[in-house]
């Protein structure tokens, strides 16, 4: 198979853009993810997928516990805080709240799952997290921002 054509149809895929927290001891962690989908009703299930070396796989692992923070459309540089190479992360850091169950939320999100982790998979070179969604926050209506807004793209 050519890889330029299988990149090409990948990215044909629509992506999110997700602003993912977790707890570190007494921190919160965060990553910007784009592989996020709920996966059922009945109880209310996400799938999350992270980069198997990733530091949020140790927290999630060792918390059991994550959020999924959404933005608003027009939020790029919100999301560009959460990012890698941001050279912003040491000012305007964002804001979270904890609820009871210790799941840090983003405070400028416009929505937000709260998760208890149900399973793990271990695929390829990400780690699927499946999580029960046990709080969430929001509003209604809100438009929020996808990779493709951005302008970025996710590549391996």
């Amino acid at each position: 198979m050519q890889e330029k054509k299988l990149q090409h149809v990948l990215e044909l895929f629509p992506y999110g853009l997700f602003v993912v927290g977790s707890m570190d001891g007494n921190s919160p962690v965060t990553i910007i993810a784009t592989w996020a989908t709920q996966v059922s009703f009945h109880p209310p299930l996400v799938a999350l997928a992270i980069e198997e070396r990733s530091h949020m796989r140790s927290s999630i692992e060792q918390s059991g516990l994550f959020s999924i923070n959404f933005l608003r459309s027009g939020a790029k540089d919100t999301a560009r805080k959460f990012t890698r190479s941001s050279s912003q992360r040491g000012t305007d850091k964002p804001r979270f709240a904890l609820s009871e169950s210790g799941i840090p939320f983003l405070e400028e999100a416009v929505g937000s799952a709260g998760c208890r982790v149900v399973e793990t998979h271990l695929t390829g070179d990400h780690l699927i997290v499946i999580g029960e969604v046990v709080e969430a926050r929001g509003e209604e209506g809100a438009q929020v921002l996808t990779l493709k807004e951005t302008g970025w793209r996710y590549r391996a």
